[in-house]
Formats: C-alpha cells, sequence, structure tokens
C-alpha cells in the first residue's frame, strides 16, 4: 500500500482540528470537508469550524456543504484522494464516498467500539458510570459504526469528570494515537478485526429537553446527567420560576432529610454545597447559572441568592 496517498480530512470540532494539525505534515492532507461557516450572536458574526481554521492556515482547499453532493466527488478526483480520515464530521457519510478511495476511509470514534456506537459516546459513558472508556479507528463501511476494528486507545474515567473534562482527554490522546494507526495501516502493519455483535450498545443524538432534571431520580444517576451535559444542553431544573442551569454537582454525604421531597433545598452548606434531596440520597450542587445571571460557582451563587432552604427544584417553570 502506498504510505503517501492523497487524503482528504472529514472533520468539524475541536477534536477533529487536533487531529488535522497532527496528520498536516506526515502526510498528504490535500483537501478539507467541514460544517459550512455559521451565523452567531446579534451581530450575525460568521463563525468557521475549527477544521476550517486550521486548514485555510495551511493553505488545504475547504470544503463547507451543506449536503454531501457531486461537488464532494469532484474535489475528491481533482486531488487525486486514495485515502480518506473522518474525525467528528457531524453528518453521515454516503457510500459512495466511504467506498470511494482505494486506501479505504478510517474513522475515529470516541469509544471503545462495539460499545455506544452512534452520535453521542462521550456522554452515554458519563450517563453510565463508566469507569473506563476510549478511542477507536475503524475502518468505516455504510452501517454506521459497525466498521472493522484497527486500533483501541483505553482511557480510564475519573468519576469527578464531566465531558468537558472526558473530551479534553480525548483531544489530548487522538492526534497521536490516530497517526500512529494510520502509518501502521498504511504499512501494511495492522489485521482489522470484526466487531463483536453480542457485545453492541448505542447511544443516540442528545436534545435539548434531555437536560432537564427529575428529581425522583437517585443522586448518582442525577449527578451523572449532570457531568454528562455540562456542555450542552446542560441539566437544568427551575428555581421560583426562573431557568437554572446545573454545570457540576456531587454526592453528599449529609444524612437522609425524611421530611423533605425531591427537589427540596434541604442545606446551603459553604463546605459542599447547595444540597438538595433526591429520590435516593442528596445532591450538592456545586456549579450553577440562573437565567440572566452569571455562570457562578456555589459559594458565590449563595451571596447573591440568599434564602434557598425549604426551597423546591422543579421540573417546570410553574412554582
Amino acid at each position: 500500500m502506498n504510505r503517501t496517498p492523497n487524503i482528504a480530512f472529514f472533520g468539524s470540532p475541536e477534536l477533529a482540528a487536533a487531529c488535522l494539525g497532527e496528520l498536516i505534515g506526515p502526510f498528504n492532507v490535500k483537501m478539507v470537508v467541514t460544517q459550512p461557516d455559521k451565523e452567531y450572536g446579534r451581530g450575525k458574526k460568521i463563525k468557521s469550524t475549527p477544521v476550517s481554521k486550521i486548514a485555510l492556515s495551511k493553505k488545504i482547499s475547504v470544503y463547507r456543504p451543506r449536503n454531501i453532493d457531486n461537488t464532494i466527488i469532484r474535489g475528491l478526483n481533482y486531488h487525486n484522494i486514495r485515502l480518506i480520515i473522518v474525525v467528528a464530521y457531524g453528518k453521515i457519510l454516503p457510500e459512495n464516498i466511504i467506498n470511494y478511495p482505494e486506501a479505504g476511509c478510517l474513522n475515529l470514534h470516541a469509544s471503545i467500539l462495539p460499545k455506544y456506537r452512534g452520535p453521542s459516546p462521550v456522554q452515554a459513558a458519563i450517563l453510565n458510570g463508566e469507569a473506563e472508556t476510549g478511542v477507536t479507528v475503524q475502518i468505516m463501511k455504510k452501517e454506521l459504526d459497525t466498521g472493522d476494528i484497527l486500533s483501541v486507545r483505553k482511557i480510564p474515567v475519573n468519576q469527578e469528570w464531566t465531558a468537558e473534562d472526558l473530551i479534553g482527554e480525548i483531544i489530548s490522546l487522538s492526534p497521536s494515537f490516530l497517526v500512529e494507526t494510520v502509518n501502521s495501516y498504511l504499512a501494511g502493519g495492522i489485521n482489522p478485526e470484526k466487531q463483536r455483535e453480542s457485545e453492541v450498545t448505542y447511544c443516540t443524538m442528545i436534545r435539548k429537553k434531555d437536560g432537564l432534571i427529575d428529581w425522583s431520580k437517585g443522586a448518582e444517576v442525577l449527578r451523572n446527567k449532570i457531568r454528562a451535559y455540562n456542555i450542552w444542553p446542560v441539566a437544568f431544573a427551575y428555581l421560583d420560576g426562573k431557568l437554572l442551569k446545573i454545570f457540576n454537582a456531587r454526592l453528599c454525604s449529609m444524612g437522609n432529610s425524611s421530611s423533605a421531597g425531591p427537589g427540596e433545598i434541604v442545606d446551603v452548606s459553604r463546605h459542599e454545597g447547595i444540597i438538595v434531596k433526591t429520590g435516593l440520597g442528596m445532591l450538592a450542587i456545586i456549579e450553577l447559572q440562573l437565567a440572566n445571571k452569571k455562570r457562578l460557582k456555589y459559594s458565590d451563587f449563595i451571596q447573591g441568592c440568599r434564602n434557598l432552604k425549604g426551597k423546591v427544584l422543579s421540573s417546570t417553570p410553574q412554582h
């Protein structure tokens, strides 16, 4: 196999940008495909993807299609692409793109496949309290995340980590891992392994409403939800009818309060946080944001929001 084929890279967010930056140099990255620029803010400023910025800085041809069409096929032809590498592109590639390059189409997926096939593997690992996750490089197939495995790098998960922390860890190790795997693959030094279908699990697209907290759930379940969704959509409830975003929380050692109902603030502790009764155990909120206010640590929040004890955090804006 040609060890220096022309490569097309498909990707969009910071993880993909970090991987692209590491691939440029050792390999002939001739073409980059990323999500379209987006308008943001009141001034309708244009925001490019992190991948787009890296590619343009290196004078690599960038394609930003709203839908994969013949423009991309023409680009693959024009740049004589022989290998495609995909990292968090954000769209499902059609079969004709996956099957186009003679050296294959490789994908880095943020789980230990076949576990957590799908679009939200980082959040799924934290939601389920996993002690270990990882990243997998696979040979892409038409069916999502079903391809033969080239290499796996495992990551122990600190139980205090949020999704932001875990993604940071994945970003730090994935670029060199990907380069190492691609080198071995092109040199013919890897025997791809079939995924074990008996071990398959799936994760789904996250919706904004998934962040709503049901206080009848147990404290550990809710802590994991808060950790998993701290980037987006951010776990939320309502305080005095106002939206309250909760970015981080921890299990509380305080004993059960039999008279309190789920969602009731049973104490405000300067040492542990804003302590809330759940369906099973206590949860201490340690980072939060009230509607139209700044994101704060609990110690600062309680300075401006007093008399919290006895109030109930609800799952609806009515109070």
